[in-house]
């Protein structure tokens, strides 16, 4: 993928986050995405806490869903792990699996460690 795919998808999701940010301020009642039995989504999953803890799962929920976006643009190895995994529930299944009982060095031993686990090949460089 381009580096302007990669910016424009980027902006995107910038731009999503922003609004939803933005209407998550402007009150509950006015945020209604999918309406059942009177409750929005959003107050339905995320309304449990007091004053402000919905808008900031929301706000995690969607700064985490930026991460992974961005992950998949600058990351090769997470991006070749990712493509021999069948889902992302998978991927993040394993990523809980290893912490639990090995301490990582850094997030790159860990990819590493699942290359070579997984028998991925990482491509040489093409610079």
């Amino acid at each position: 993928m381009g580096f302007e795919m990669c910016l424009r998808n980027l902006s995107y999701s910038v731009n999503v986050i922003f609004f939803l940010i933005a209407k998550t301020a402007i009150g509950k009642n006015d945020l209604r995405l999918t309406d059942t039995c009177g409750m929005s989504d959003i107050e339905h999953n995320y309304g449990h806490g007091k004053e402000h803890l919905s808008t900031l799962l929301l706000t995690l929920n969607i700064l985490a869903f930026l991460i992974h976006t961005l992950m998949e643009f600058i990351d090769e190895k997470y991006r070749l792990i990712r493509a021999t995994l069948p889902t992302r529930k998978m991927f993040f299944d394993d990523v809980r699996a290893l912490t639990r009982y090995i301490c990582f060095g850094s997030w790159d031993n860990m990819m590493d460690f699942m290359l070579k686990g997984l028998e991925i090949n990482m491509p040489p460089d093409q610079g």
